[in-house]
């Protein structure tokens, strides 16, 4: 009797504690956030914005880089006109100067081309991290929203 008695407190015992670790066992849903944020409207909506302003900024660099040629060309043709035996020595020396004028305004046209490219480029870069940690929170608060109604008690990124 005294066994049977053990044997069935024993069972009680091992019967709680199953219910009691089911009860505290946590429920866990596993949400993929990066393909909600890929298959989210505002996502391609911004993507749309970016790649649009970027290729005002493509042609904006391929305006200025038109602009550096027509000096190249005028750089050119100085250099020539500094070069050609016919002229005096004081046409020579005004057509170096202007040529080495000329030097220094593409160098210049060349360092705006550069920082006008790292600007956008960063700028750019800027507004995608802004907006990406925007919609990320946005995406994160409404998964743990729907976890919660779901009676979830641990939400997991994929």
């Amino acid at each position: 009797m005294k066994k049977t008695i053990t044997s069935l407190s024993l069972f009680a015992a091992i019967a709680l504690s199953a219910v009691v670790a089911q009860a505290a066992a946590p429920t866990i849903l596993v949400v993929d956030m990066a393909k909600l944020y890929d298959s989210h409207y505002k996502t391609d909506e911004q993507n749309a914005k970016l790649r649009a302003d970027e290729q005002k900024a493509q042609e904006e660099i391929e305006k200025m880089n038109k602009d550096g040629n027509v000096l190249v060309d005028e750089y050119k043709g100085l250099s020539e006109q500094a070069n050609n035996p016919s002229l005096t020595d004081a046409a020579k020396a005004k057509s170096q100067n202007e040529a080495a004028k000329k030097l220094d305004e593409i160098q210049r046209k060349k360092n705006d081309i550069g920082t006008f490219a790292q600007n956008t480029q960063r700028s750019l870069q800027q507004r995608l991290q802004n907006f990406r940690s925007q919609m990320l929170e946005e995406i994160s608060k409404i998964a743990s929203d729907v976890a919660k109604r779901k009676g979830a008690t641990l939400l997991l990124d994929k």
